[in-house]
């Protein structure tokens, strides 16, 4: 929890005015998080907080790498990832729930941006881990499993089917 202790923010002794964090963050964040959706990653993060009396507005915005296997080659890589979310946390008497919007109970003395941060990490992962990495210097790409890709690729472009070629020869005709 030490890691985790440097995004704690004490809210009882901010003003209603703008402020400006940032943040490099590496593996030990994501191990102290214990989640599994990212196991290794390097990012700069920045947060920009507006507080008054009733609401804060965070706006995070990050960009860095996330180390994972690509879902085409199998290789490890890692994966650019970079994006801005604005989060927004209203101030209420009594506790509530919501998708859109965070609450705290007035009065809440701290609050840590950990679970933000990760938050907007985690939001921004693309569903598919793949980036174009040919345009690397060394690109991770296991050729063997690439070659064995490219070969059933080309092997389903040459299949062909009586009905489809009934199908085609239709348009032809017209």
């Amino acid at each position: 929890m030490k890691e985790l202790g440097r995004f704690e923010l004490a809210l009882h002794s901010m003003v209603d005015e703008a402020y400006h964090f940032e943040y490099e963050i590496d593996g030990r964040f994501f191990d102290e998080l214990r989640q599994e959706l990212v196991q290794n990653g390097n990012f700069f993060v920045r947060v920009d907080l507006e507080k008054n009396a009733e609401i804060i507005v965070l706006d995070i915005q990050h960009d860095g790498k996330v180390s994972t296997a690509c879902d085409r080659c199998l290789e490890e890589i890692d994966l650019p990832v970079n994006d801005k979310v604005q989060i927004i946390i209203k101030f209420v008497e009594e506790d509530r729930m919501d998708d859109e919007v965070t609450y705290l109970l007035k009065g809440t003395e701290r609050l840590n941006l950990a679970p933000f941060i990760f938050e907007a990490i985690s939001l921004s992962l693309p569903l598919v881990n793949r980036y174009d990495c040919e345009r690397d210097e060394k690109a991770p790409c296991n050729d063997k499993v690439l070659s064995i890709l490219e070969g059933r690729e080309q092997a389903e472009r040459e299949e062909t089917s009586p009905v489809w070629d009934e199908l085609k020869n239709l348009n032809l005709e017209s």
